[in-house]
């Protein structure tokens, strides 16, 4: 077994795993749904459809979530 001078944790691998996953179900780049999920870049219209497509999850929800956050986030 070869030894690293870092550690990986096992849920860096599966945000990885799932990112990829997502992305390729959604026809999606892995970057924009990275961005998405860790808040850096907000949901548009084509990235709804496209995880409606992916995912099975309807559009309006993707948008209202972003409509509501960006609200909320204006409001702190």
């Amino acid at each position: 077994m070869t030894q690293t001078d870092y550690a990986v944790a096992p849920g860096e691998v599966l945000f990885d795993e799932l990112l990829a996953r997502c992305a390729e179900r959604c026809g999606l780049p892995q970057e924009t749904v990275e961005a998405v999920v860790c808040g850096n870049q907000p949901v548009t219209e084509d990235i709804a459809e496209a995880l409606e497509r992916g995912l099975g999850i309807r559009a309006c929800l993707w948008l209202n979530l972003e409509r509501n956050y960006q609200r909320d986030k204006a409001v702190q």
